[in-house]
Order: C-alpha cells, then structure tokens, then sequence
C-alpha cells in the first residue's frame, strides 16, 4: 500500500495526514499501515511515530520527553520503556509546526539506533513470532507487534 492507500484505509483527521505527507516529503522514511495507525520509521530502524485517527504518539528519549511534551502541547507522556517514552499529541496540536519538527527529531534519533528486527514490508513477521524483541525485551507477535509499538 502507498501512503495515500495508507492514508484513505485509517481515515485520519486532515491535519494528521498533513503531517504524513509532510513528513514523507521531507524524509525518507518507511510508513506502514497497521490495526488503528500508521507508523513511520527511518529505513530498517524503530519506529519513530504512530500516526492514529485523532492523535500521534511520537517516539522519544525519556531525558528528553517533559520538554517535547510541553513544546507540542502533549496530552500524556507514555513511559513504555526505558529506553523510549511516547508523547500523546492530540490532531488538534498539529497547526503550529512544532509537532512536525519533533516527528522529524524522532526519525532522526531512531535514524541513530539499532536497526530494527522486523520485516519491512507485507507483514511477513512469522519467522520472528516467538522471539524476544532486542529492544523492548517483549515477546515479538506473528503480526510483529512487540512492546516497541505500543
């Protein structure tokens, strides 16, 4: 599926398909379209962001997730592990940019990180089902899933 197939399949709000294409336009990153989101990630790397129907949760170091949260005004700051915290950004945030700019930090951090162990495309994850997620240290899914994308 492209990003506009990608797009038309979640239905999200406009300003957070916006932000896809922007993001898209800008960088070269890899989106893929899962149950509720679409995720965006540095090639063959983390995911960065998950685009939902009202929000994104954006990826970010945990030093750094109070001050990401105030610039975009989060509504929640998620501490998923100890390595990454998601900031909650509600659609209605997306106007002023700042959201833009730290989705584009995140792909740049993840761009940094430890490549990522999942199929990259058609969900094609059932050699990987059963094996513990080098990252999050979860259980991987036969749909890939593991507590990297929560």
């Amino acid at each position: 599926m492209n990003l506009e197939e990608q797009i038309a399949d979640l239905d999200p709000a406009p300003q957070l398909a916006a932000l896809l294409r922007d993001v898209t336009a800008q960088r070269t990153v890899e989106t893929a379209r899962e149950s509720g989101y679409i995720s965006i990630r540095p090639p063959d790397r983390s995911i960065a962001a998950y685009v939902n129907r009202q929000h994104v949760d954006i990826a970010v170091d945990p030093a750094a997730s109070a001050g990401v949260g105030v610039r975009v005004k989060a509504t929640r700051v998620i501490a998923k592990t100890t390595a990454t915290h998601y900031v909650r950004v509600p659609g209605s945030s997306l106007p002023d940019g700042a959201v833009l700019t730290e989705v584009l930090a995140a792909i740049e951090w993840r761009d940094h990180g430890p490549r990522w162990s999942g199929a990259a495309a058609g969900g094609a994850f059932r050699d990987l089902a059963g094996e513990i997620c080098g990252e999050c240290f979860y259980e991987i899914t036969p749909s890939g899933a593991c507590g990297c994308d929560g």
